[in-house]
């Protein structure tokens, strides 16, 4: 298959001679092909990853992805994907790598904040988001807590790309 071979050459490859997608839905960009695959390309011009998107008969899977890589990733192919549920008030997003469970997120609202907890698959708590909303439910400030090496969280603000930060 031509488009296997040239992503281990050294030759740059042209995206328009090696782009088929029979649900075309260009974004305007060549490096972002949309739908069925993206093509990401390095700093030569050359594919340096190719994401195959797939769909799945459970609802409850998104954002299946199945990804060949030669430069940036530890494994060469891999499938990654996320499994949506809600149990009570709790949405529940669980991120696999290879069908193995990797990390899942809690998010629950109390009153006017979102919060969102970062889980690794044993249930270890790395990660907090914490999104304080507005009567009109926007965005009124976004906060992030990460686990440090002795243990702590620490509190980052994130920026919510709003001109009045």
């Amino acid at each position: 298959m031509l488009f296997f071979d040239n992503i281990y050459s050294n030759q740059p490859m042209n995206p328009s001679d090696t782009f088929y997608s029979p649900n075309y839905n260009w974004n305007g960009d060549f490096d972002r092909l949309q739908d069925d695959y993206e093509l990401f390309y390095d700093d030569e011009g050359r594919v340096s990853q190719f994401r195959l998107h797939l769909e799945d008969e459970d609802p409850e899977i998104r954002k299946k992805v199945l990804i060949i890589s030669v430069k940036t990733f530890t494994e060469p192919i891999f499938l990654s994907y996320e499994k949506h549920k809600t149990e009570g008030d709790k949405k529940i997003i669980e991120y696999y790598y290879n069908d193995s469970l990797d990390t899942y997120t809690e998010t629950t609202t109390i009153h006017s904040i979102e919060v969102t907890r970062f889980f690794t698959a044993d249930g270890f708590l790395f990660s907090i988001d914490k999104t304080y909303l507005d009567t009109y439910g926007k965005v009124k400030s976004a906060y992030r807590y990460l686990q440090n090496e002795d243990g702590k969280l620490e509190c980052f603000e994130v920026d919510d790309g709003r001109d009045d930060n």
